[in-house]
């Protein structure tokens, strides 16, 4: 998992810049917190799942390049390799279940940037207290049809939304945060090739069926679309800012 995908870059140095500009120190103040979140939680996700493949490489990889055979592995026979198994999946499940929640939290972090580097909080339109990822991509959605300047945040909001690697994602962070597991599974030859895989396991929410799905896969696609989704947005919102400070200033 890494940010090798996005080729272009946010100039947060900008962002802050432009904001300061037009709102004043208050404002960067409040925009300092968001911001910074952005990108630390990401860089959480990137730490929990770098810790998450050494605990899978010490436990199982680095076991199997030594000789033993995965089922030795799986199915201790002694006490200590039980109790060196079970911390296994705690361990394991503790990153994996951070890592999703460090992605689905930038989302909402993203949804702060734009909402006090806009200057929302100095209206009326949204309470601070209601901000999300979600609530932001809906008053975007309909602030967009007065104030054509904000179209483009607009569908980049909705875009990630819309994206089915960031709904799973969703989901599962939801489901994890209230009713709780699902549990992380270690899958026996899932593919050919392949001798183990760690896994999701199955849940349902809302009355939808979620089936088991390789926690890699779902994390870097998860990471991948959120990790543009942040650059896109900064740069539409620094453009913004852009613009607008450029008509405030005299002829």
């Amino acid at each position: 998992m890494s940010d090798q995908a996005v080729t272009r870059r946010w100039d947060t140095e900008a962002t802050r810049t432009l904001v300061h500009a037009q709102f004043g120190s208050l404002q960067l103040a409040l925009l300092a917190p968001p911001l910074r979140a952005v990108n630390y939680r990401l860089a959480h996700a990137q730490y929990h799942y770098l810790e998450w493949q050494r605990i899978v490489g010490a436990h199982v990889d680095n076991q199997l390049a030594l000789g033993r055979d995965i089922c030795e592995i799986v199915f201790p026979s002694s006490s200590e390799e039980v109790m060196e198994h079970n911390l296994f999946f705690i361990e394991s499940e503790a990153h994996l279940y951070a890592c999703v929640q460090a992605i689905h939290a930038a989302a909402d972090n993203l949804a702060h940037v734009v909402y006090f580097g806009l200057g929302m909080n100095l209206g009326n339109a949204v309470a601070a207290r209601d901000v999300s990822f979600h609530s932001m991509a809906a008053h975007l959605g309909q602030a967009c049809s007065d104030d054509a300047s904000l179209k483009s945040l607009a569908d980049l909001f909705q875009q990630l939304k819309l994206a089915d690697a960031f709904k799973d994602l969703s989901e599962l962070s939801n489901q994890m945060k209230h009713p709780g597991g699902p549990p992380a599974n270690l899958a026996l030859a899932p593919s050919a090739g392949q001798t183990h895989e760690m896994r999701f396991g199955n849940f349902i929410r809302a009355g939808q069926w979620h089936p088991e799905r390789s926690a890699s896969d779902l994390l870097e696609d998860a990471f991948r679309v959120v990790n543009v989704a942040v650059v896109d947005v900064g740069m539409a919102l620094t453009h913004r800012l852009q613009t607008t400070v450029k008509d405030r200033r005299p002829a």
